[in-house]
C-alpha cells in the first residue's frame, strides 16, 4: 500500500475511501494477507469493517478499533486458534467459509474477547455444518 500527496491511501494500486458514510470501511475482495495498520486514519470512526474475501491470518491490527461493531471475516484463513484482541463493543461477527474445525475452542476465545458478541454466523466451517453446506 501506499499514500498519495492528498493523503489518499492505495492498497494493491487501488484507492480506499476511509471516509465512508456511517463508519463503514470495506477492504473486501483485495486478496491481502495483512491490514497495515496506518491504514486507519481515524480508527475511532470505523464502525463496520469488511474484510471478506481475503487471506488474512492475524488480526491483532483490530486492537486499534475500540468502536467496532460489525466484523465480517467471510472466506479469510480463520481458524479454530486465531486468537483476536478485545473488541468491547463488537456485537456482529461474521466468519462464513473459514477453517474453524473446533467449535468449543474457537467460542471460548470469541466470548472472552467479544463480551457482547449477540450474532455470530459461521456457515461453512467445520465446526458448524449446516444442510446449506451442501449446496
Amino acid at each position: 500500500y501506499s499514500r498519495r500527496k492528498n493523503k489518499a491511501i492505495l492498497l494493491h494500486g487501488k484507492e480506499l475511501k476511509l471516509a465512508e458514510p456511517k463508519g463503514r470501511l470495506s477492504l473486501a475482495y483485495r486478496g491481502i494477507e495483512e491490514v497495515p495498520i496506518d491504514v486507519f486514519v481515524r480508527p475511532s470512526f470505523v464502525k463496520i469493517l469488511d474484510l471478506s474475501f481475503n487471506k488474512i491470518v492475524d488480526f491483532s491490527f483490530l486492537q486499534i478499533l475500540t468502536e467496532l461493531n460489525t466484523l465480517v471475516l467471510d472466506n479469510n484463513r480463520v481458524n479454530s486458534h486465531t486468537v483476536f484482541p478485545p473488541l468491547l463493543k463488537l456485537e456482529v461477527l461474521w466468519i462464513n467459509g473459514n477453517e474453524v474445525s473446533n467449535l468449543a475452542l474457537f467460542i471460548g476465545n470469541i466470548t472472552s474477547n467479544f463480551p457482547n458478541i449477540k450474532y455470530l454466523s459461521m456457515m461453512k466451517n467445520a465446526a458448524a455444518p449446516s444442510v446449506m453446506d451442501k449446496w
